[in-house]
């Protein structure tokens, strides 16, 4: 078997890399056996489907994602937008969707929009441009244009973590507002009348404490105005420790 290609020198990197044509020659087999080989190895003899594979290993060869994803107008990528890492619950539910998702093959494409629908928009701009197969997205506030992009793009829309009546495609969410409402009623319930309010300045989380301060007014308590008893913090551990020192 002939020998496989030297490395290249890094610092004179082809931008083309080994080809499916290289490792077909090296392996003395035509281009198409190659592509047996990586999406239908059941129908490759086990001969040459182990002589393809060890020139594969051999050369470092990796498959064109785009080429395949044009041929068969899928990237098995899905795009996930979520607002920050730093808040637990949305880095372990990207964490939750990556796994899922990798079990059937599918790689996650990650953008951190900082609860700005603008900012927003521009990574849907962006990761529309990569084609992927679906995508999923944290609330349900976003621009006009942003809207207009993801139904014009065919492929499945998720909203997260909120709720509304004209959703893109997709809704996996709860209400905020009764939320909100619930948390001062259980409250109510239990005997307290003096309240301290922690909240996050982020769309979702002022609808939460807005709910929650109207309950308190109609139930007669003055709402939690400034001060000791009132702030606003980012959504993470550290400002709740913070608050409490």
């Amino acid at each position: 078997m002939p020998k496989p290609p030297k490395p290249r020198n890094v610092s004179a990197r082809s931008t083309q890399g080994v080809t499916v044509f290289e490792v077909a020659r090296l392996a003395g087999v035509a281009p198409i056996t190659v592509s047996r080989v990586l999406n239908q190895p059941d129908k490759v003899k086990e001969a040459t489907l182990l002589k393809v594979r060890r020139v594969i290993e051999e050369t470092g060869y990796v498959r064109n994602q785009i080429a395949g994803s044009l041929a068969s107008n899928r990237t098995r990528l899905v795009a996930v937008i979520v607002p920050v890492l730093t808040n637990p619950i949305f880095s372990d539910t990207y964490q939750a969707i990556a796994t899922w998702l990798a079990k059937s093959d599918y790689q996650v494409l990650l953008g951190i929009s900082g609860y700005h629908a603008e900012q927003e928009e521009e990574l849907i701009d962006v990761v529309l441009s990569r084609r992927p197969d679906g995508i999923i997205l944290t609330g349900t506030v976003h621009t006009d244009l942003s809207r207009k992009r993801l139904q014009a793009a065919g492929i499945p829309v998720v909203e997260t973590w909120d709720m509304t009546d004209k959703p893109i495609d997709m809704l996996i969410g709860f209400s905020h507002e009764e939320i909100g409402r619930r948390e001062a009623r259980h409250l109510l319930q239990k005997g307290y009348r003096h309240f301290a309010l922690i909240e996050v300045d982020d769309p979702r989380g002022l609808r939460r404490s807005d709910s929650f301060i109207r309950e308190l007014a109609q139930n007669g308590i003055a709402p939690p105005s400034s001060g000791r008893r009132s702030m606003v913090c980012l959504p993470c551990i550290k400002d709740g420790r913070d608050w409490r020192s």
